[in-house]
């Protein structure tokens, strides 16, 4: 077996944090390298202390633009609640690989969607992914004329 996968999460609330390190906690291929809330110091957090290959990034901590500019090599899994879906796209746009929605998440999906995007695999709700083949679609079309 190789190397843990790296995992740092960036979410405001602290209970969540806590919440997210405990479904990881004695795993032997995804370790919890930090946590943090959002904040001036997540680009230097990233580079220098954690150096994580997978962030789970709340929506509304951190763009994962800013994420993904200062961790090119770090793989973005953004968090978020209802009604964020536009930000998601936004972060997908940006190079986020998946999304898990905070409230409606198990232990077991948020494992197997952290191994996947380590893999570079996307995770996608069969909603969000329909609104992304709807958004690509419509792009074609107004191309196409």
């Amino acid at each position: 077996m190789g190397a843990p996968v790296r995992v740092a999460i960036i979410d405001d609330d602290g209970a969540f944090r806590q919440t997210v390190r405990g479904w990881f906690e004695g795993m032997d291929d995804v370790l919890i390298v930090g946590d943090v809330q959002s904040g001036p110091e997540i680009p230097s957090w990233l580079r220098q202390v954690v150096q994580p290959d997978v962030v789970l990034l709340d929506i509304a901590a951190a763009p994962a633009a800013q994420v993904r500019a200062v961790a090119a090599y770090t793989r973005v899994l953004v968090l978020h609640t209802a009604g964020q879906e536009a930000l998601v796209l936004d972060a997908l746009r940006a190079g986020a690989l998946g999304h898990l929605d905070k409230q409606n998440t198990s232990p077991t999906q948020a494992i197997a969607a952290v191994r996947a995007v380590s893999r570079g695999e996307a995770v996608l709700s069969p909603e969000l992914a329909g609104r992304i083949v709807d958004e690509v679609a419509e792009r074609y079309r107004r191309n196409s004329r």
